[in-house]
């Protein structure tokens, strides 16, 4: 268990660094920003990398009671949620509830297949529900069609009876 860290020549900590001694299994860092707290996440995640994979800029930082071969690192930092979350189709293993692992494989199963058959149902109605639909709309359509129609021909009627009249009328007075 790492008892204490030493932070120095990195961001915000000058070359004379910082000592953080007493920590616990379980630490929690807070502050304002740019106080520091991510420079000491990505240093402790650093650690967890292999020798050719770990960053060069804290070789002036280090542990006290850390060791790689034994002891793993989890920081929980917005880089640990795109890691493990965001660029991943696979989570590794990070969901490992318990012996009764079987039992929720087995209730997932029986919602996947819930799913598939509401799945099918749903693709099953919807072709004929879709026609039903089609051909009612296209039923008022003609309908709607054949009112217009039936409308117009009274309004031309009445127009042209109109103008008769009027014309008469006009003629009449000349």
């Amino acid at each position: 268990m790492i008892k204490k860290i030493e932070i120095k020549d990195i961001a915000s900590y000058s070359p004379e660094g910082e000592e953080i001694p007493d920590l616990k299994k379980v630490n929690f860092f807070f502050g304002n920003n740019g106080s520091g707290k991510s420079t000491i996440t990505k240093f402790l995640y650093n650690l967890n990398l292999q020798k050719d994979l770990s960053e060069t800029r804290y070789k002036n930082c280090t542990t006290e009671g850390f060791n790689d071969q034994t002891h793993q690192i989890l920081v929980f930092d917005d880089q640990f949620v795109e890691r493990n979350f965001i660029n991943k189709n696979f989570q590794p293993g990070i969901f490992s509830l318990n012996e009764k692992n079987d039992e929720i494989d087995i209730l997932i199963n029986a919602e996947k297949e819930k799913l598939k058959i509401d799945e099918n149902h749903f693709n099953s109605v919807l072709p004929s529900r879709e026609k039903k639909l089609k051909d009612l709309l296209h039923k008022s359509t003609e309908e709607l069609k054949k009112t217009c129609f039936k409308e117009r021909k009274a309004f031309d009627t009445f127009y042209q009876h109109d103008i008769k009249s009027v014309s008469y009328t006009h003629l009449r007075a000349h």
